[in-house]
């Protein structure tokens, strides 16, 4: 297997070694989007399947995803085949099918696992694509490990072929497998060599290094970027953000009616219920059919972060408001480019973000950690190594996902107990009901427990915390953390941070002189000192980080929080010199006033005078 990481096309890295691949072989394609991978399965892969004669099953995570590869499947890779699969007497839909890992999950669910194996049986390779939907969906869809177990048993001794940009958690987890114990983060030379010939791998990581890269520092900046480009250029946006309630105000923010606004027509907010709005459903349409939308700004959610493509020369504006490296790649990758230039925005960050994010996993963990015994009761798996076990091992019918998911028969009136413990704490309180379903799901009647959901769950913990803290001491922490997802690095990463600086710098300056030209020359009391800091705080914070060494940093942003401290001469003459504008903050101490025992104290900004 090649290792050179210069070919820009996977198929062009494999050659001809999948003529090789085997029963029983695991094939890792890592490349990054615009790669090929799929292109190399539909096409190369899939003329093999025909010449061999035998059938792939094709996965996917979304349903948007299965729509657009069907269609191609039935018109261009149809077309390129039709002579290979002609010769054969059969039609291509003989030699391949696309499914969602979502059909497994229900067939199981509704107890049709009989059916469902006897479908798969007359596959002798199965594809999952965007594999990282195992991991990365399972907080969200907790049934994801449903899929996942039964594709790993049932096609244990067929070929398995993983495709992603990010498939790093479910390759540890496979590995995990085969050795049948668990690696504290192991290199994924300690997997090749301890699992053998089992995992041949392929692909490499992508460096984004012709992308304009433009820091944004929330809705409202990248709002008024929209507004200030639609109206000027015919260039398109594709907008991705990380909650409906993001997308929701971004969209209202770019149809309302201040100093520029854009016709409602031109924007579109895809989110999971696309299928039941008229307008959703028509544009996503339009984008599995024609890969590319008529509208000028198109927000999405995660519905469509993977495999759905954009073939659009006037979309070249993309951002992505993705906290975690996973989604955030997986987002930038919608857009297939030619040659034109794309602007790539990326969001700037707070620590409260990440704090509030560390907070709602901790929160998840904590009803986790505190029906953990009850759930691994009722979770046993009968596994030793990779010989499954059942509670009755001369009935040939006990299937796999039985195995893992089944009480333990012979302690079933425990297992009741245990259920009756779990229900009656989820349905008596609000906290538990809120959390409980991240990680948690019912099969054969049982509540049961995702491990990749917990996986997850502190994995993200421990990322949140670590951010928070970074952020606390360094507030361009995300932005350089977005950056070394892109493969930016050393002077790369200095000088985007050093340009988004100076714009952040230029929009505190302009905000901190609006304010100061209200009130110039206006004697200000104690109280209205206090609520002029307070309104300001953020400019006043931001230049107090690069004008003070840190221990005087430290105590003028804990000063600047304070409603009862009024804002000291010294200070706000010390941020107007950093930011270069000509003003002052005088101070008049009134004796005899009965304000106070100390007298009154009066302040007022004036301009300075030029020496």
């Amino acid at each position: 297997m090649s290792e050179s990481t210069e070919k820009k096309y996977i198929s062009d890295e494999i050659g001809e070694e999948y003529q090789n691949w085997r029963e029983g072989n695991i094939i890792f394609i890592t490349a990054p989007t615009g790669s090929g991978k799929t292109h190399f399965v539909l096409y190369k892969y899939l003329k093999w399947a025909i010449e061999k004669n035998f059938k792939i099953l094709y996965l996917v995570n979304r349903r948007i995803l299965q729509k657009q590869l069907r269609r191609e499947l039935n018109e261009e890779v149809s077309r390129q085949l039709r002579d290979v699969y002609r010769q054969t007497g059969k039609a291509l839909k003989e030699y391949i099918n696309i499914e969602t890992y979502q059909y497994i999950e229900k067939k199981i669910k509704n107890g049709d696992i009989g059916k469902l194996d006897s479908a798969m049986d007359k596959f002798s390779c199965v594809v999952c694509d965007e594999c990282h939907y195992f991991y990365s969906d399972s907080n969200f869809n907790t049934a994801t490990e449903l899929s996942y177990l039964y594709i790993r048993k049932l096609f244990e001794n067929k070929i398995r072929i993983y495709i992603s940009a990010t498939s790093e958690k479910i390759l540890e987890n496979i590995a995990d497998y085969i050795n049948g114990k668990r690696l504290v983060n192991p290199s994924f030379s300690d997997f090749y060599a301890r699992c053998g010939e089992h995992i041949i791998k392929y692909g490499h990581g992508g460096e984004h290094c012709d992308l304009d890269i433009i820091v944004v520092n929330g809705t409202e900046d990248l709002v008024g970027k929209i507004k200030e480009n639609i109206n000027e250029t015919k260039e398109k946006w594709l907008v991705f953000v990380d909650s409906i309630s993001e997308g929701k105000i971004l969209q209202r923010e770019l149809l309302d009616n201040k100093d520029v606004s854009i016709a409602k027509k031109d924007v579109i907010f895809l989110d999971a219920d696309y299928e039941y709005d008229e307008n959703k459903h028509e544009s996503v349409r339009e984008i599995v059919e024609k890969k590319h939308s008529s509208k000028k700004v198109v927000i999405s959610t995660a519905v469509m972060d993977n495999g759905v493509t954009f073939q659009d020369t006037d979309l070249v504006n993309i951002a992505v408001f993705a906290d975690t490296e996973e989604t955030f790649i997986q987002m930038l990758g919608r857009k297939r480019r030619a040659n034109e230039k794309i602007t790539l925005y990326i969001l700037r960050r707070n620590s409260e973000h990440f704090r509030k994010r560390f907070q709602n996993v901790n929160n998840i963990l904590k009803c986790y950690d505190k029906y953990e015994k009850e759930l691994k009761l009722l979770y046993k798996p009968y596994i030793c190594g990779n010989n499954v076990q059942t509670a009755d091992n001369n009935n040939d019918n006990m299937h796999y996902i039985d195995a893992v998911h089944y009480p333990n028969i012979q302690f079933h009136r425990e297992c009741q107990k245990y259920q009756q413990i779990i229900l009656n704490a989820v349905l008596s309180h609000d906290f538990l009901e809120q959390h409980f379903y991240r990680f948690s799901y019912a099969l054969n009647g049982i509540v049961t427990m995702n491990e990749l959901a917990i996986s997850r769950c502190d994995d993200l913990e421990k990322y949140y915390k670590d951010m928070a803290d970074q952020l606390e001491k360094d507030e361009n922490a995300f932005l350089k953390q977005q950056l070394r997802w892109l493969g930016k690095s050393g002077i790369d990463i200095a000088s985007t941070i050093k340009e988004a600086d100076k714009t952040v710098y230029e929009k505190h300056r302009e905000e901190l002189e609006r304010a100061i030209q209200e009130i110039i020359g206006t004697e200000l009391t104690k109280r209205q000192n206090i609520e002029f800091k307070l309104r300001l705080k953020d400019q006043f914070c931001y230049f107090v980080k690069y004008k003070s060494d840190e221990d005087e940093k430290d105590r003028n942003i804990k000063y600047l929080g304070q409603n009862d401290r009024p804002l000291s001469t010294k200070l706000f003459n010390s941020c107007v010199e950093y930011a270069k504008l000509g003003y002052e903050m005088t101070m008049q101490r009134l004796k005899g006033s009965d304000d106070s025992s100390e007298g009154k104290i009066l302040y007022k900004i004036v301009e300075k005078i030029k020496e």
